[in-house]
């Protein structure tokens, strides 16, 4: 793995020849990282950021390691907005993949939200600045990083805030999906409920590399809102099970293994939090202050989204519809594929 270009977003790592990971700065308008693929007569990019801003950089960076110019194909792992936001910028000619419940939950979720961001984020941006000047030495290290995430994330989303807009995909499919190069093939794996209703891994099978989104999580808060209580122990099993050389997450460094027992630590400790809490009769309000518990104190995003999965999970059992993050959509035409 070789480090081969550097911007403001991303830091670009080589992991094989023709492949790319995207690795976002905690600084930069990325949020999450992407991939880049050569497939020789196809370049294709995996994920595409949470701002246009940031999905101009990975283009243009794709261009210049492929030395192709045309982006044939985009992939969406899933439907939250730091991995679909970037959509936007790639013409017609650019085909946009994802599976079919994504697409339906990005058409489904989305234009609130990104008519709160529009409404919000100037707001939002001074708030964060204010925090950040005047609190920023009392933070803890991993607290620091993610208040940098959202500063470079709200700076990013300002300088195209009024022409934001999702291009949803053109194409979705099922189970799975093969696009064929002439020097290798991408496989597309639907894996369902162990983040949201549906996301994708891009798996290569010559190099035995995977793109896996939010699916794979390593020292880091990640989201439980919406996966089911098993779903996920079976999704961890199932990429253990391809015996993979190389992961790829949305957030954080690159893999060489699936870290299943301590994302189902977190998951458990939660759930169980929450179960004892509502059983209890305590109030959401007082229960979301709970404090973070010790394994996973010094993790990164529990800033972004320790109190968020809380409420969630509490909303869940008391029940009530849990609010997921949305993401604008539009109407396009959409082809569906069902190849195995």
């Amino acid at each position: 793995m070789m480090l081969v270009s550097e911007s403001r977003h991303y830091q670009y790592y080589k992991i094989s020849k023709g492949v790319f990971a995207a690795i976002a700065r905690d600084e930069g308008g990325a949020f999450a990282n992407s991939g880049i693929i050569d497939l020789g007569d196809i370049t294709l990019i995996f994920d595409t950021a949470m701002t246009p801003t940031a999905a101009n950089d990975l283009v243009a960076t794709a261009r210049r390691l492929t030395n192709r110019h045309h982006i044939d194909y985009v992939i969406n792992s899933h439907y939250h907005r730091d991995h679909v936001r970037g959509n936007m910028i790639f013409s017609a000619e650019t085909v946009i993949i994802s599976n079919r419940e994504t697409r339906r939950l990005l058409s489904s979720k989305g234009r609130d939200q990104l008519r709160n961001d529009i409404e919000q984020i100037p707001g939002r941006l001074h708030e964060l600045e204010r925090r950040y000047a005047r609190e920023f030495q009392i933070f803890e290290l991993c607290e620091r990083a993610d208040i940098l995430r959202l500063l470079g994330w709200h700076r990013a989303a300002l300088e195209t805030l009024s022409r934001q807009k999702i291009r949803l995909p053109d194409i979705t499919f099922d189970r799975r999906m093969a696009i064929n190069g002439d020097k290798r093939r991408a496989v597309l794996i639907a894996v369902d409920r162990a983040h949201t209703a549906s996301d994708t891994i891009l798996y290569l099978p010559e190099e035995n590399i995977a793109f896996v989104g939010d699916l794979v999580a390593h020292q880091r808060h990640f989201w439980v809102g919406e996966l089911e209580a098993t779903a996920l122990e079976e999704a961890l099993n199932f990429i253990e099970s391809m015996q993979l050389e190389t992961i790829v997450p949305a957030h954080g460094e690159i893999l060489h293994h699936v870290p299943s027992d301590i994302m189902l630590n977190y998951q458990q400790h939660l759930f169980q939090m929450t179960q004892n809490a509502t059983q209890q009769g305590v109030p959401k309000e007082e229960f979301i202050k709970s404090p973070c518990p010790e394994p996973f104190t010094h993790w990164q995003m529990k800033l972004i989204l320790y109190k968020l999965n809380l409420e969630a999970l509490y909303n869940a059992c008391v029940p009530s519809k849990v609010d997921v993050p949305d993401t604008l959509a539009e109407t396009s035409t959409t082809t569906e594929v069902d190849e195995s």
